[in-house]
């Protein structure tokens, strides 16, 4: 039998003897973003240089009960105080992306993919290290960054005019991001921990499924839906994640910030043949369906966690962004009003606005 090596032997030698040969090529993971015409008259972006960004990242949490639901207003100022700055940068990243996308401006895409490679030359948050006593946030910020970069570089790679070496560059940084947080994730389902099964890694492994179709590295996109279906199996028959319902007066809160990177990671699959939303008996569907009803009326969590619910001060993209792909995908009147009393709908997160 021939193999794949034999036919690129023959295909040299048939290219000598200028008879000609192609090799098909790999097929590749496609994302929900593909290019966009040029609109000569967008504005010009005013694209300032990066600021310097760490390479390590060391926080430390704010939560002082077992459930994680009561915040340290001080530590939890610390946090956002560290993490501003890296927010803000992520933030423009995706601003320039949507920019592109939906304003179809070339220099924007530009100075996103600009701002990447000044991130991956400075090797930027490329290592994460626990903080006191032992709190795991730099593993979870890790990812969530690489959560808005991975997702905006899918919207801007249509567009991209820079060098090979340069495009290089700043995948394997994106790789390096994601083999840091597929690692850590998979020691925390080894040691059966609460963040090895729950929200973060979710949000972990939509991070590393957005970075293996950007890379085409199926066996990155294969995790992440492994981890997906995972979390599928841990939808109960009410709709609710046990994780999340633990979180006492969060448990509303972190049931939004859970289905997020589920629906996102479900689109992503959609572009790749695979239709997640309908896997396990549509279970995401019941997640969908009880926190959008707990989000028009917190009681019915407050009954089941014995606690008053916090309630969302602003309705944004942080809580609702995630709603856009789905609603499209499934038309619902409640989703339907809630878009649209949205102040917006882009959340950092998912890499500016999410798709549609």
């Amino acid at each position: 039998m021939m193999t794949s090596s034999d036919l690129r032997i023959l295909c040299i030698s048939f290219f000598l003897l200028t008879i000609g040969c192609t090799i098909a090529p790999a097929a590749s993971l496609r994302s929900p973003w593909g290019g966009v015409p040029i609109d000569p008259n967008a504005p010009t972006v005013d694209c300032a240089p990066a600021s310097p960004l760490p390479k390590v990242l060391v926080y430390n949490g704010y939560y002082t009960d077992a459930h994680h639901s009561v915040v340290d207003p001080e530590a939890k100022a610390a946090y956002e105080a560290a993490s501003r700055a890296n927010e803000v940068f992520v933030k423009r990243i995706g601003r320039y992306a949507d920019e592109y996308q939906v304003g179809r401006s070339e220099s924007a895409a530009e100075c996103a993919f600009s701002l990447l490679q000044q991130a991956a030359e400075q090797n930027a948050f490329g290592v994460a290290h626990l903080g006191k006593e032992g709190s795991r946030q730099g593993y979870y910020v890790q990812a969530f960054y690489l959560d808005g970069l991975s997702l905006a570089y899918l919207k801007i790679r249509p567009a991209l005019a820079g060098s090979a070496r340069q495009r290089d560059q700043v995948q394997s940084w994106l790789l390096q991001l994601a083999e840091s947080t597929r690692a850590f994730f998979d020691d925390m389902a080894r040691q059966n921990a609460g963040d090895g099964h729950n929200n973060l890694t979710y949000w972990g492994a939509l991070a590393v499924t957005a970075t293996g179709i950007a890379t085409n590295r199926q066996d990155l996109f294969d995790w992440g839906v492994a981890k997906y279906r995972a979390a599928l199996i841990e939808i109960s028959a009410d709709g609710t994640l046990p994780l999340e319902l633990d979180r006492a007066a969060m448990a509303l809160h972190y049931h939004l910030f859970a289905v997020a990177p589920l629906v996102l990671i479900a689109e992503l699959g959609r572009d790749n043949d695979l239709d997640l939303y309908a896997e396990d008996n549509g279970a995401l569907h019941r997640l969908v369906k009880q926190t959008i009803s707990g989000l028009l009326n917190p009681e019915w969590f407050t009954e089941k966690t014995h606690v008053a619910q916090e309630v969302p001060s602003e309705l944004d993209g942080s809580v609702i962004g995630w709603a856009v792909p789905y609603e499209a995908r499934f038309p619902n009147p409640a989703i339907s009003s809630l878009l649209r009393k949205a102040s917006s709908t882009g959340y950092w997160q998912l890499g500016g606005l999410p798709p549609k």
